[in-house]
């Protein structure tokens, strides 16, 4: 998302209003027409369903930072945009403060939202975050004992839209592209893949609320860097 952003504001995007958007709520398309969510990544706290009991789940983001979690969870370095989330969800200061003391959990850090799932299935940590739902589900449908958390609060998104750019050597076929990757049988593909699909025509099989989902906004996508820097610099790179 942060790159087409950075494209569209330096015009190298060219509008792209097909009658398809049509079907596409305005959280997940460019109000000018530049640009169109395929598919939104849900972020989830995935969790042992052998090790974790229903009563113990988190109701809330800052459940997490219970006692008996530390040193038992484990979180995923490749999505460091739960910092935006964070922050937007809380505002900066306690946004900010919230992801600090998480860090104070100890958590273990893996590289990989698969992995990270696969390991909270085979029991080397009993929860986790900052993995996305449908690498969760992907993990689950091979039968591994691991389920994600339907928290009280707002489920995050990252957004991964398409466009056509200004300078493209074949335009037609960029245009046909971005056409069928939000035609309603392209979005019917991506919900049997297990992804969110941006089209509100199509029933998302990973199982979430639209109405509880919260995009992360593009101000905070235009810093991908420098969370990545403040998660690395507080988690540690892991392995």
């Amino acid at each position: 998302g942060a790159v087409l952003y950075a494209l569209k504001d330096n015009k190298l995007l060219v509008q792209f209003d097909s009658p398809e958007r049509k079907a596409f709520e305005a959280r997940f398309k460019d109000k000018d027409g530049f640009w169109t969510d395929v598919y939104p990544t849900v972020h989830s706290i995935p969790y042992n369903t052998k090790l974790v009991a229903q009563k113990d789940l988190p109701k809330r983001y800052t459940d997490l930072l219970d006692p008996k979690w530390k040193g038992k969870l484990g979180a995923n370095r490749n999505n460091y945009m739960v910092i935006a989330a964070m922050i937007d969800l809380y505002g900066k200061e306690k946004g900010e403060d919230f992801i600090r003391k998480l860090a104070q959990q100890e958590p273990q850090v893996r590289s990989g939202g698969t992995l990270t799932a696969t390991l909270v299935g085979a029991g080397e940590m009993p929860l986790a975050f900052m993995v996305y739902a449908n690498n969760v589900e992907n993990v689950k449908e091979k039968g591994s004992p691991v389920d994600w958390v339907r928290v009280e609060e707002p489920l995050y998104a990252e957004s991964h839209p398409i466009a056509v750019m200004a300078k493209a050597p074949h335009p037609n076929a960029a245009r046909l592209l971005a056409e069928f990757a939000i035609s309603k049988e392209a979005q019917q593909l991506i919900s049997n893949l297990g992804k969110m699909p941006g089209r509100s025509d199509v029933q998302p099989k990973l199982g979430v609320d639209r109405k509880k989902l919260r995009m992360i906004p593009p101000e905070h996508e235009a810093k991908t860097a420098h969370y990545q820097k403040w998660f690395e610099d507080l988690f540690g790179k892991g392995r």
